[in-house]
């Protein structure tokens, strides 16, 4: 462990608040996004998930909120950076390094207490995702040429899906937006919730979006990817170790227990939640919507606690 790391947690650990919002999944409780913006689970398996280490890997990309490492995982910086403006939670048997400059605005804790936190965070998360793949697809309307509620790879324009107030279901074999005219939207009252059921590949290349409308907030989007696979992959580029000219940008919380999550060129405003060996970020952010929109957005919320938020300079 790196002195002039320790010297940094001691030096900037006064300097942001742990974030706190209302988390409108219920079924996620301490995973959702009002405690972390990203979470790592262990590798699961069988419903378990302290079997190996998910490992973290940071390079020219932010966070922009907390990170909970658990229950087993290491956290590392590539040489391109990292930016964590937001708490680390660490399981004691985890460890972290850096190898480039970072910046780092909150706590580090690495405890028996964290890993309580920690442990309960990861039972939840899966207990979210049981939850949703029991879920019964809703009647949601689906928009533009090649949109479909089974399966969308892609699209040969904009897609849009359509929900109505309280719980919209949609179950996809794979959802596959490959380039930035392929965009996905999900539009839908304030206070309603889209859960998105991905059982094949979930990747959003070439700058493509999937973005919300109609009053819904981001963080009442859930993408709930099923099983064993792909890595789920957002990218700039046409793969996940491609950089493009053109940043994806992705709504909602991704939930995937047993797969690896890669990000280059992307931005996500919601959270990541993995379960299986890696976790990525290049050249890419994690974040939470501006406090304007989701006091616009959340209207259905309530007790909604304002967040300040921190850009990349």
């Amino acid at each position: 462990m790196c002195s002039y790391f320790l010297a940094a947690l001691i030096l900037l650990a006064g300097g942001r608040a742990h974030a706190t919002n209302v988390n409108p999944f219920t079924n996620l409780g301490s995973a959702g996004p009002s405690n972390w913006q990203i979470l790592t689970l262990g590798n699961c398996s069988s419903g378990s998930c302290d079997n190996a280490y998910t490992n973290v890997s940071i390079n020219n990309s932010q966070v922009d909120g907390n990170i909970g490492i658990a229950p087993k995982g290491n956290i590392s910086g590539g040489t391109g950076g990292a930016s964590v403006y937001g708490n680390l939670d660490l399981d004691t048997a985890g460890a972290y390094s850096y190898s480039g400059s970072y910046t780092f605005t909150g706590t580090f804790n690495q405890n028996s207490a964290t890993d309580t936190l920690l442990d309960n965070a990861a039972t939840a998360a899966l207990g979210a995702y049981k939850v949703a793949l029991g879920d019964t697809s809703t009647s949601v309307t689906c928009s533009g040429t090649g949109c479909s509620t089974s399966s969308d790879v892609n699209p040969t324009n904009a897609i849009t899906f359509t929900g109505t107030s309280g719980l919209n279901v949609v179950n996809l074999t794979n959802l596959e937006l490959n380039n930035n005219g392929d965009g996905l939207t999900l539009s839908a009252p304030a206070g309603s919730v889209f859960v998105i059921n991905v059982s094949g590949t979930f990747s959003v290349l070439n700058g493509a979006d999937i973005v919300v409308a109609g009053g819904l907030s981001q963080q009442n989007v859930l993408y709930n990817v099923s099983g064993t696979g792909t890595a789920v992959c957002f990218s700039s580029g046409s793969s996940c170790s491609a950089t493009g000219s053109n940043t994806a940008n992705i709504q909602g919380v991704v939930l995937a227990p047993y797969r690896d999550i890669s990000l280059d060129g992307a931005q996500v405003d919601g959270e990541l939640i993995s379960g299986n060996l890696n976790l990525t970020l290049n050249n890419s952010t994690v974040d939470l919507p501006e406090p304007a929109s989701l006091l616009l957005l959340g209207t259905g919320l309530v007790g909604l606690s304002i967040r300040i938020k921190r850009r990349r300079g």
